[in-house]
């Protein structure tokens, strides 16, 4: 069965995946989950900085054991997981994008919006710190972006949960190169998805290489709201990757 290492987004920490880790254990896995360093801290460092202290901490996870890992990243985390694949590609069994913004080299997340458009918009707005390095989500607007199938009752927990973000982290750019491009990847894009609307996400994938689609009828949190399902779909990728990566190994041995 798969190692997983599972990649938490922006204003999240590896909390996330309190309910989904259990479910994909029943099934034979195994999963890490990666809590990204600084977040909550308030620190004048740079995007590419950041993009090395949360790359570096993935492939710690990823390096941890000899077993290649499928490595899965959700919402802002898909350009720190195709960056830390790039530096650690021989431990990457392959990458899982859920409703993930991935971005071309160089390229930041700002830059493929208005590069794709209008479609790209988020209802998620920002209360600035004083010292205008960080920032938090203003009032309510990230559940109502990303959890609308939530329980309402879970919320609360939720909520008390977030964290502030590095202004700077918004302004990652992964560094890629062949070796992530060998990789094979499946996208789980989600159709009801506010945070990251659909049409971007399929956007987003237009430029992936080596990438599969599985489609979830969810919002952008489908770890809280459906961890079942995704579990069941997590097993599914664990499934063709293997078979993704048997039939490449047969390609080279020929």
């Amino acid at each position: 069965m798969a190692r997983f290492v599972l990649v938490h987004g922006a204003f999240h920490g590896s909390w996330c995946w309190e309910r989904v880790r259990p479910i994909i254990e029943t099934l034979g896995h195994r999963a890490a989950c990666v809590q990204l360093p600084g977040l909550g801290e308030t620190n004048a460092v740079s995007p590419r900085e950041w993009l090395d202290v949360w790359s570096n901490a993935v492939v710690h996870h990823i390096e941890a054991e000899p077993e290649p890992a499928i490595v899965l990243g959700h919402s802002r985390a898909g350009i720190i997981i195709s960056d830390a694949a790039e530096r650690s590609p021989d431990n990457v069994r392959g990458l899982v994008y859920l409703a993930a913004l991935v971005t071309k080299e160089g390229q930041t997340a700002s830059e493929a919006r208005a590069a794709f458009g209008e479609g790209a918009s988020s209802p998620v707005a920002l209360d600035m710190a004083e010292d205008g390095l960080s920032a938090r989500m203003a009032g309510d607007t990230l559940l109502e972006a990303a959890y609308g199938d939530a329980d309402p009752g879970d919320l609360d927990t939720v909520r008390s949960r977030l964290t502030a973000e590095p202004l700077a982290g918004f302004g990652i750019a992964p560094r890629l190169d062949a070796r992530f491009e060998s990789l094979p990847k499946i996208y789980l894009e989600c159709l009801r998805d506010r945070a990251i609307p659909i049409g971007f996400q399929r956007y987003m994938q237009r430029a992936i290489p080596r990438c599969d689609t599985i489609t979830l009828d969810t919002d952008h949190a489908p770890y809280w709201s459906d961890p079942h399902g995704l579990s069941a779909l997590l097993d599914q990728c664990a499934r063709r990757l293997d078979d993704a990566t048997g039939s490449a190994a047969g390609e080279t041995s020929e």
